[in-house]
């Protein structure tokens, strides 16, 4: 799992919770009209307790809001910053951050290979 798996697992979290909720094996999604199918495996699983771990434990309830609206509820980018006080790039940069730490847990999980943690790039 990379970075750029991560974002994509992270703008379908609340259908693939609710179909957990559902008790359902893979989660249907249908985005601009493009059908995707998400196997919810042990990898998915573990991914969606670390997003909730992490949310779970984050003090800042600004930073707290931002997760619920648009991870955990799926509402857009640019939504979440302007119903916050935030501007754009601290907004990004809580998102990136947020990401980073997602992916560090990823990594202590056994979800990142050793090959696509080398693929990352500095820039």
């Amino acid at each position: 799992m990379n970075k750029k798996e991560i974002y994509h697992l992270l703008k379908r979290y609340h259908y693939i919770i609710e179909a957990i909720g559902n008790g359902e094996t893979e989660a249907e999604i249908f985005i601009s009209g493009r059908k995707e199918n998400i196997q919810i495996d042990e990898k998915i699983i573990t991914f969606v307790d670390i997003v909730q771990l992490i949310y779970k434990n984050e003090d800042n309830e600004l930073i707290k809001s931002f997760i619920d609206k648009n991870v955990i509820h799926g509402q857009t980018n640019t939504r979440v910053f302007a119903d916050k006080p935030l501007d754009k790039s601290t907004y990004y940069d809580y998102k990136s951050k947020f990401v980073d730490i997602i992916y560090h847990c990823c990594i202590s999980k056994g979800l990142v290979t050793w090959e696509e943690i080398l693929e990352e790039r500095i820039s």
